[in-house]
């Protein structure tokens, strides 16, 4: 669920320990409705050793929301999600785009300790997301994060020009 925010830098160290060369925990809006962007939308170095990836945050209006996975994915029209996804490409490069295993799933079980307002959301647009998906594969060019970044593979990677400055 995006848990790691930008200025926080410990848990970034623990995933270096751990020998990840990158994440992509860092939601680049701090919360909803997204005015402000608090790290870059594209892939930077967080430290010599550990790059973070972000899930593709699309502009919109002003409004800057990761429209491109998730519940948005599940609940946008397919031309809508297109219409985002070409319009980060021109902008940043390559989207990263999210997708829980669950949510492809439509007879998936849903864990009763989630509040059941929280359960109807997570049942939208899961019926039609498998054929969604299959369509997006066909249409657009699709790999893994090593392949389209592959300067996040290797410590002392020079950083992939960003928007933004990483927040200190």
């Amino acid at each position: 669920y995006f848990s790691l925010k930008a200025g926080v830098r410990w848990p970034l160290d623990v995933l270096a320990e751990e020998g990840f060369a990158y994440d992509s925990s860092i939601l680049p809006i701090d919360r909803l409705p997204g005015l402000e962007l608090v790290s870059p939308r594209s892939p930077y170095a967080l430290r010599a050793d550990l790059w973070e990836v972000p899930i593709a945050v699309s502009r919109f209006g002003f409004w800057h929301l990761p429209m491109l996975g998730g519940f948005a994915l599940r609940a946008l029209p397919e031309a809508f999600v297109r219409r985002r996804l070409e319009q980060f490409e021109a902008e940043i490069g390559p989207a990263v785009l999210h997708v829980h295993p669950w949510e492809i799933d439509p007879g998936a079980p849903e864990a009763e300790s989630v509040p059941r307002a929280v359960r109807g959301l997570k049942r939208v647009g899961r019926k039609g997301l498998a054929g969604k998906l299959r369509r997006l594969l066909r249409a657009y060019s699709f790999g893994s994060i090593a392949e389209v970044f592959p300067e996040s593979r290797g410590a002392g990677a020079r950083p992939i020009a960003a928007k933004l400055a990483p927040s200190a």
